[in-house]
């Protein structure tokens, strides 16, 4: 789903009544949604469906002409027309919807934006239900109970007025489209949770189970003198965070035990601790959160997240970093805003077990030399990085003087394994080449395990310098992610270990990247437990568009190994399949590479290929195809495939 798992309604007889019942005004409903179809998403009524109600509101459904409606009736006009999205909501992509309704006003917004308000109240619902409304005299319905037809994800009930600043930072935690499942399908049968979350009061939301405690830190009304209680936050981290313990710890400093939860308050988090080092406890790293040495356990992770309906925002103002994980295992971090930080926003070092989740960076700053970027991943295992926004993290001064490298970036990684990135959007804001910025994903030094494996799926990349995905680790799966306005797949030496070994490049679209997979094979790092590299490369199920008004022979929609000599020419040429794959370029005939520089000393075999020589010379690409994919409209950012596509069969949104 969009944050994980998500609830399936076959629009026929799915429904999910709420319970208990709720009666509450103010009241803000918010959610995601995915459909090809149309029904109601949320509704209220007097009666459980299949009776007729004499009472009801379906808040929120997608109408049969595929726009969204929002509104809570009260008036006298007949049908019944709510606050309507400007555009249709039907194209198969994941929407976030929004419903506030006080005693004074109604407003609803639509992926971030608002879609109007009304200037008058309603009564408050009282018995609510997810995927059906009953809508007889509603505008664009079946006029009786309308059953949705999708998926629905991530319901939340405040009973409170949300601003509108928060509905962005929701909406903002991640705006990629999720995708087709993938063919094999990865993941087990969903299973999925409705939150219902309303204003803290008492002592709070507390998720421990067992031995574990709860602690909050509210930087607007806490104090570090305060117990970290619900009702007593502090102020910091001070009191929590991992100290060189040889010179003491802070006055009231408790341990953070396997099993606990650290929750933050709404705010910004500005004030660093000291770690303190061999030479004192003024020295050694400072971050506004710092854990080091801490174990949990499958059944007791470390939890660090945004108390329900609050968004933290971190803001260094580039004096230090933000947050660090070292040395640590079973780590959860989410909800977090990340902004403005020095050289690194999230640090996590040689840690096991870490999933990283709605999460918000950009904006880092620095020097590239040190690896500068949003998520910085160093020889860490078994990380889950999900439905998080990266963007605009790179090496300013450089990049002001024209300079910029491969060295910044959004998210970069060394060595480690099983790694995943999934479901987010990495992005700069201005694509190249206009501005010299950075890259987006990177990993430098491959894994030095020959089992660990590396996916990358259901994201979105856009504007990336240098490339989008640079220096691809072995056992790699790159699938259904969409590419766009940047750089390209860029499989490579990074400046570190490299092993091109078992990886699958599928089911991606690439849009106006100077083509789909660049791929630069090397003999430099012989390893025993790689024996075979390069080898089991694939590039299948692609499509890519690219729009390049004239190639040279170091470009092209595939160039691989310009500057190889002939000895690894024979050796990456059989370890390289591709098929099945759909090439445009509306300016010129799409032209393929592989070992072009040849002549002198780089050899004699290899050249520059139009797609016929690619087939039937290199044996390449069979059951490939030069055609327009005829997305629905790429100018309005909708890479869906039209009806009737040659391209159907191909690509992100591959029927």
């Amino acid at each position: 789903g969009k944050w994980g798992d998500a609830l399936s309604f076959n629009g026929s007889n799915t429904y999910i009544p709420l319970s208990p019942t709720l009666d509450s005004t103010p009241i803000t409903i918010s959610l995601w949604f995915k459909t090809t179809s149309s029904g109601v998403l949320i509704s209220d009524s007097n009666t459980a469906p299949t009776g007729t109600p004499s009472s009801y509101n379906p808040f929120l459904y997608v109408r049969t002409d595929g726009k969204l409606s929002a509104l809570s009736y009260e008036g006298s006009s007949i049908p019944v027309q709510g606050m309507l999205s400007q555009n249709r909501v039907d194209d198969g992509q994941w929407h976030h919807a929004v419903f506030i309704n006080t005693s004074s006003g109604q407003s609803a917004y639509v992926d971030g934006l608002s879609m109007g308000s009304r200037n008058y109240g309603a009564q408050a619902p009282t018995n609510l239900q997810i995927g059906t409304g009953y809508t007889n005299v509603w505008g664009s319905t079946n006029n009786t109970w309308f059953y949705f037809s999708g998926s629905i994800d991530d319901v939340r009930i405040y009973n409170r007025a949300l601003s509108a600043s928060e509905v962005s930072m929701i909406y903002g935690s991640s705006v990629t489209a999720a995708v087709p499942t993938p063919t094999p399908a990865p993941n087990p049968t969903p299973v999925s949770t409705i939150v219902v979350t309303p204003t803290p009061t008492g002592g709070g939301i507390c998720e421990a189970v067992g031995n574990g405690k709860c602690y909050y830190i509210n930087p607007l009304n806490g104090s570090d003198a305060n117990v970290g209680t619900y009702a007593s936050p502090w102020k910091t981290f001070k009191n929590i965070n991992s100290y060189y313990g040889y010179w003491g710890y802070p006055t009231g400093w408790v341990s953070f035990q396997p099993g606990d939860y650290i929750y933050l308050m709404s705010g910004t988090y500005t004030i660093a601790t000291v770690a303190g080092d061999d030479n004192g406890p003024t020295g050694g790293p400072t971050y506004i959160s710092y854990f080091r040495g801490l174990h949990g356990k499958e059944s007791a992770h470390f939890h660090i997240k945004a108390y329900p309906g609050q968004f933290p925002i971190f803001d260094p103002s580039f004096a230090f970093a933000a947050m660090a994980i070292s040395q640590s295992s079973y780590f959860d971090i989410s909800g977090i805003e990340i902004r403005n930080s020095a050289s690194v926003g999230l640090d996590i070092g040689e840690t096991d077990q870490i999933a990283v989740s709605n999460m918000k960076i950009y904006n880092t700053d620095g020097v590239d030399n040190y690896n500068l970027a949003g998520i910085r991943v160093t020889a860490v295992t078994n990380i889950d990085v999900g439905n998080v926004t990266l963007h605009d993290n790179f090496d300013r001064v450089k990049a002001s003087k024209g300079l910029a490298t491969g060295n910044s970036g959004d998210i970069v990684f060394f060595s480690g394994g099983n790694a995943v990135v999934h479901d987010s959007y990495i992005y700069q804001s201005a694509p190249p080449p206009g501005t010299n910025t950075g890259t987006c994903l990177k990993y430098k030094h491959s894994s030095p395990d020959p089992k660990a494996y590396f996916r990358v799926y259901n994201n979105k990349f856009e504007g990336c310098n240098f490339f989008s995905i640079g220096g691809v680790s072995s056992n790699a799966w790159v699938h259904h992610n969409l590419f766009i306005n940047g750089g390209n797949i860029f499989d490579a030496d990074q400046g570190g270990r490299t092993h091109l070994v078992n990886q699958v490049f599928e089911y991606n679209t690439f849009y106006n990247t100077g083509g789909g997979l660049g791929l630069i094979p090397t003999s430099d790092w012989p390893d025993p437990l790689f024996p075979n590299d390069p080898s089991g490369i694939v590039f299948r199920n692609n499509i890519v568009y690219d729009t390049t008004p004239a190639y040279n022979n170091e470009g092209g929609v595939i160039s691989i190994g310009t500057y190889i000599d002939d000895s690894l020419y024979s050796a990456t040429r059989p370890a390289i399949s591709f098929s099945n794959n759909c090439y445009y370029n509306p300016n010129v005939a799409p032209q393929f590479t592989f070992a072009a520089a040849n002549g002198g000393r780089y050899g004699v075999l290899g050249g520059v290929y139009n797609f016929a020589k690619w087939q039937s010379d290199m044996g390449y690409d069979q059951g490939s195809i030069i055609a327009n994919p005829n997305f629905v409209n790429p100018s309005g950012f909708n890479f869906n495939i039209q009806s009737g596509s040659p391209c159907a069969a191909m690509g992100r949104y591959a029927n």
